[in-house]
Formats: structure tokens, C-alpha cells, sequence
């Protein structure tokens, strides 16, 4: 591995799903990316320098609300307190043909990331307002788990293509915007919705980055690495679901995680098909692919969920699942991250399974497959099992925690 990171004409990169890292001739690494950058429709190269232009439209707006005491001096410090320009990766989607490149914006400590943050926390409990999100998977398994279903239902998934640059940033602004009514949030602060839509549009509107000692700008859609886009477009996919999935809405249930939709549904395949191109007919850049359950069964997510008969009612078991397209590994036991990292990977991972997987041979399985990916990560046998075992007993008996 040093012989690979000390060779300047490779990149290691993380894979877009599945933990997966992938080393990558340099060379090819640039081209994948500057074939994503050559899309007219979503980036355009520009030849200045554009950190000038975009601190002037950031103090324009500091200085009016420092002016009319909305912000204090040190809120209006930090809203102008970097220059830097984000940059981007690019992490390749191995599920999927030709293995394009997702780009991803590092805009951590970038010239707009303050801006971001701080209308952020005004506008997040806004997360409250969507409907049928699933937050983090784990409360997804309580919610489904065993769920009753009628002997018609079928189990089917959407995935909305390049959700995050397909998103039309003036109009999801003012679907916030328009949604800050319900926020009680909004009597925290001085700031009125007009403020508010100015801030958001200084910092989603000004997506600018470099790669490869260019200058580019995002024209289109919601960057990728901003900390007020995965909570827009959640906002903006709630507002649309409403507006065009009206029929699913009604007649189904559904799950929305950011981009991937688990429906339940009467809808034989063929029906689904029909209604999913009419939806990617409507007007607006939003388009849907779809999976149909085969076997009874379908993946969502990090989970197999499948119909089964109990006592002649139907209903949803779920399973932990890897795609074919995850790594088989962790964090290498050898690496020089802390001890109670790796410790917190055996519990963390352990502790997902025993909660996704409940039918006991199926359990032993996946604890057994899980053990695999820790040897072929190097982890001491011993370590393994006094960690899974430990964990196991925890997690069964929670009252009878112990240290490990």
C-alpha cells in the first residue's frame, strides 16, 4: 500500500457505493472526471478566478444585515472569514456501466460553507415537515419489519437519476421559504424569509470550484457537499412527491431515503412501467429508474426485504444485505487508526445485524459472513470473536453491559 500511495501516476479513491476503494491509473482518474465536467448542461469551465466575485456578494449581504442589526459583529466575521474555493473529487459508481463518476464537492471550509452553516441551523428543524422520509436505516427496520401486508401488494423500488443536479434551485428556495410558516425556529432569530432566501441563493447559487488548475461552475442543481443540499432536496422531493406521485401516495406506502423509494404496492409490473415513464415525461429534470420485486424479494437499501405467508397473513422480513458491488472489507486491522475505531466497526456492524436480521439461522449467517470481512481485514480471530460475542450478549441483554 505505501509503494501504491508514493506512485504519483495513481489515485486511490472511495467507490460511490459499497465502501469499496478503488486505485486508479491518474490519468484516467482526470479523464472520467473532465468527461463529467464537459457536460455543457450541468458545468461550464470559466477562465478567472472567481473568489473575488463570489466574497463581494457575501459581504454585500453581511454587511446589510450587520447594518440593520441582525447579525452581531462576530456572526458577520465569520460569514466573510474564508476565501477558499472548494475543489472536487470524483468517486466512480462501479454499479453501474462504464463506471461514470460521481463528483462531489469539497466544500468543507470553502468560501460559501459559512454562509451555508449558519442558514442551516435556522432552516433544519424544517426536516420535521416531510413526509414518509426514512432518516437512517435503522429506524426504517422497526417501521417495516413484519409489516402486514394484502395478498395483492408487491414490493418495488424508484431511484431518481442525479437527484442532487437535477434539483431546480429558485424554486426549491422558495418552497423553503414558503415552508419556514411552519417553523418555530424562524422566532429565533432576527432574520426575515427574505433574508433567509437571500443567504440560500448566495450559497447554492454560487457553486463554483477548481480541479486540475481550472476554474469551473455547477449551472445547474444542488452541489453535492454543501450542508444545506441533502436537506433541500429532501424538501424539494417532498413538495414533488405530493405534486406528481399522487397516485403512489395514495394508493401505496412508501419510503423515501434521499434518492432510493421503497413503494408498496397493488400495481402489478407491468402498470408500475407504464406509470413510471408517464412520470418521466413531466416537465423538469426529476426522472425515475425502477426495480421490481423477483422472488418475493427485493433490496433497499443495506437490506433484502421479502414477502412471506405467517399463519396466512402476509408480511415484510427483513435482512441485512450486501450488494454485489460492497467491499468485503473494512478498515484494515493494521492501519494506524485507534484501537476503538476498529473496536466500534466489530460492535457497530454486529449490532446491525441483530437488528436487521431476527430469524436466528439466518442471524448465525450473517454474523458468519460478517466475520469473513473481518479476517480479510486483518482482524485477529480471537478479537472477532470476543467482540461479536460480547456485543451479541449486549444487545440482549442491555441492562448487562460490560467493558471490553
Amino acid at each position: 500500500m505505501d509503494e501504491i500511495k508514493a506512485n504519483q501516476n495513481l489515485v486511490i479513491v472511495q467507490a460511490d457505493k459499497g465502501g469499496k476503494v478503488v486505485v486508479m491509473d491518474k490519468k484516467e482518474y482526470i479523464n472520467l472526471i473532465d468527461t463529467k465536467l464537459n457536460d455543457i448542461s450541468t458545468y461550464e469551465q470559466i477562465k478567472k478566478d472567481p473568489t473575488k466575485k463570489i466574497m463581494e456578494k457575501i459581504k454585500t449581504e453581511a454587511d446589510k444585515l450587520l447594518g440593520l442589526n441582525k447579525i452581531n459583529l462576530a456572526q458577520h466575521y465569520q460569514l466573510i472569514g474564508i476565501e477558499d474555493l472548494p475543489t472536487i473529487r470524483g468517486q466512480p459508481k462501479l454499479h453501474k456501466e462504464n463506471n461514470p463518476m460521481r463528483i462531489i464537492t469539497c466544500s468543507k471550509n470553502t468560501i460559501t460553507s459559512p454562509v451555508s452553516k449558519f442558514v442551516f441551523n435556522i432552516i433544519k428543524e424544517l426536516r420535521s415537515t416531510i413526509s414518509n422520509v426514512v432518516t437512517n436505516t435503522t429506524k426504517f427496520v422497526d417501521n417495516i419489519n413484519y409489516l402486514p401486508l394484502n395478498i395483492n401488494e408487491n414490493l418495488a423500488s424508484l431511484d431518481i437519476q442525479d437527484l442532487f443536479t437535477n434539483i431546480p434551485v429558485t424554486r426549491a428556495v422558495d418552497i423553503v421559504i414558503h415552508r419556514l410558516n411552519e417553523s418555530k425556529k424562524l422566532e429565533n432569530t432576527k432574520l426575515t424569509k427574505t433574508d433567509i432566501k437571500r443567504l440560500l441563493l448566495v450559497s447554492l447559487n454560487n457553486s463554483y470550484f477548481q480541479f486540475n488548475n481550472k476554474f469551473y461552475r455547477q449551472t445547474k442543481g444542488l452541489p453535492m457537499g454543501n450542508t444545506l443540499s441533502p436537506l433541500i432536496a429532501d424538501i424539494y422531493m417532498d413538495y414533488y412527491s405530493k405534486e406528481h406521485l399522487k397516485q403512489i401516495n395514495i394508493n401505496n406506502k412508501i419510503f423515501r431515503y434521499v434518492d432510493d423509494i421503497l413503494i408498496i404496492t397493488k400495481m402489478t409490473e407491468t402498470e408500475l412501467k407504464e406509470y413510471i415513464n408517464k412520470l418521466n415525461k413531466i416537465k423538469g429534470k426529476i426522472r425515475f429508474t425502477h426495480e421490481f420485486e423477483e422472488n418475493n424479494s427485493i433490496p433497499f437499501l443495506d437490506t433484502k426485504l421479502t414477502k412471506i405467508n405467517d399463519n396466512n397473513q402476509m408480511k415484510i422480513k427483513v435482512r441485512w444485505f450486501r450488494k454485489s458491488t460492497a467491499s468485503n472489507r473494512f478498515l484494515n486491522y493494521e492501519s494506524d487508526h485507534g484501537k476503538s475505531i476498529k473496536r466500534n466497526i466489530v460492535q457497530n456492524m454486529t449490532t446491525r445485524i441483530l437488528h436487521t436480521t431476527k430469524e436466528t439461522e439466518e442471524q448465525k449467517d450473517d454474523l458468519e459472513k460478517l466475520k469473513i470481512m473481518l479476517l480479510n481485514s486483518n482482524y485477529p480471530p480471537n478479537e472477532i470473536e470476543h467482540l461479536i460475542k460480547q456485543t451479541c450478549q449486549e444487545f440482549n441483554n442491555p441492562k448487562e453491559k460490560t467493558n471490553a
